[in-house]
């Protein structure tokens, strides 16, 4: 992916001296948000989310970001089922 990004200029972002270690962070954890090992420690976590327990706006940007990939994930098979239909 960062090669990806690279390659389509768009490595300012991950280059930045105040925000690139934390936007490859962001990045690094959105992706693995889909690895269903960890699926149950990110529901808990959404759900303190949800519950306002979490004050950290750096997780809580996190946990939106895999939130977000997580529904794209899940809704790839559905949207490729339905064009076959």
């Amino acid at each position: 992916m960062l090669q990806i990004m690279r390659h389509n200029d768009l490595g300012c972002l991950l280059d930045r001296p105040s925000s690139g270690l934390s936007f490859r962070k962001l990045l690094l954890d959105t992706v693995l948000a889909t690895d269903m090992s960890v699926h149950a420690e990110f529901m808990a976590n959404f759900r303190a989310l949800l519950d306002g327990a979490i004050h950290d706006q750096f997780k809580r940007r996190v946990l939106v970001c895999q939130a977000l990939i997580k529904c794209a994930d899940i809704s790839n098979p559905v949207s490729f089922h339905t064009s076959l239909s």
